[in-house]
């Protein structure tokens, strides 16, 4: 038996759900998965820094970027970005979904792979992967 005695935790007198399951265990001297345990045992919903009445709908999702969104609410840009893909908004600036692309009736290799994802909205990478897939070669952008 090791020399640390058990103290025993009156979860009922726990702010469980008012405070991080994370900043509980570090004031009881326990694993947030223990707090984590015994929250969800009573029904507890976790800790949400936002008002929970917030009405997501009726901000500017996807009309702006989520980080400069994020920065007005005081929320990180992780927590607008789930909230927006929750509600099916495509981000600022990007047709998602993404539109069904014929890559064969695109001009792989005659515009620059950046220029071409910024006109149909998809990632650099996905355009190079498909010019590449194809066997074009890549049209360097001149500097003037």
């Amino acid at each position: 038996m090791s020399g640390k005695k058990r103290r025993s935790i009156d979860w009922d007198k726990q702010p469980l759900g008012r405070q991080s399951d994370a900043a509980l265990a570090r004031e009881l001297g326990i694993s947030g998965t223990t707090v984590l345990f015994y929250r969800r045992r009573r029904g507890i919903p976790p800790f949400s820094r936002w008002p929970p009445d917030i009405n997501w709908d009726e901000l500017p999702l996807g009309e702006v970027p989520d980080r400069e969104l994020a920065e007005r609410l005081g929320y990180s840009t992780h927590t607008v970005t789930d909230h927006r893909r929750q509600l099916g908004i495509p981000p600022h600036g990007r047709a998602w979904p993404h539109q069904r692309v014929d890559w064969d009736e695109q001009p792989l290799g005659k515009v620059t792979d950046r220029a071409l994802a910024d006109r149909l909205g998809y990632p650099v990478e996905t355009v190079a992967k498909e010019r590449v897939a194809r066997g074009i070669p890549e049209l360097k952008s001149r500097k003037p």
